[in-house]
């Protein structure tokens, strides 16, 4: 019996996606309660010696991003302990918060989205704010793992602006030689962790 983590297994389910297995390196990505994700290659994920491949939202903020948001921009505490983990600003809970410390008012995920469906001025700021955001956080990820594919889970994949507006975003934080991976929204919802789980004894 193998046993791994549900970002893992989530990885793992959209990389043997039927539509996605042509990519040799798939990157999972979960924005939702939490930032994380995980690495496939070939089929098998990659786990690391202590199990922590894919912890992508416990990386910190970079220079870039405070460039964006400005110089006095507060560093967060994270639930991990550490200043400035970018989960702390790309979950769900991040998506609202930077929505009240701009705005001063305290909406969800969810009540926000839909004042940007409606052009709300405040919404639609917010959103391209969240966005350029986002990819000046990815391009540190991805120039350090150049994955063939990233598949966005989680929550926030639901709102379909983050998949098909981040791909323009990315060129300008990475290396000119750089390819931007194809980007997608994940195939198996909520069922992509149990989905994943039931492929690990074909990767052994």
């Amino acid at each position: 019996m193998r046993l791994d983590n549900d970002a893992n297994c989530f990885a793992l389910s959209e990389a043997w996606d039927d539509e996605f297995t042509q990519y040799p390196l798939v990157m999972g990505l979960i924005l939702g309660t939490g930032v994380g994700g995980g690495l496939v290659l070939n089929g098998k994920s990659i786990t690391g010696r202590s199990y922590i491949t894919g912890e992508f939202g416990h990386t910190r903020l970079p220079v870039d991003a405070l460039t964006l948001m400005g110089f006095d921009f507060p560093l967060r505490r994270c639930g991990c302990g550490q200043l400035g983990c970018i989960e702390s600003y790309l979950s769900g809970g991040g998506f609202a918060w930077l929505y009240q410390h701009y705005y001063h008012q305290p909406l969800d995920a969810r009540e926000i989205i839909a004042l940007w469906e409606q052009g709300d001025e405040h919404a639609r700021a917010h959103v391209e704010r969240y966005l350029d955001l986002l990819a000046v956080c990815l391009g540190n990820i991805l120039t350090i793992v150049d994955p063939d594919l990233v598949v966005i889970g989680g929550g926030l994949s639901n709102f379909t602006a983050i998949t098909t507006q981040l791909t323009d975003r990315l060129p300008r934080h990475l290396l000119p030689v750089a390819r931007v991976p194809r980007i997608e929204q994940a195939r198996h919802g909520d069922a992509g962790g149990m989905r994943g789980a039931a492929f690990l004894h074909l990767t052994d």
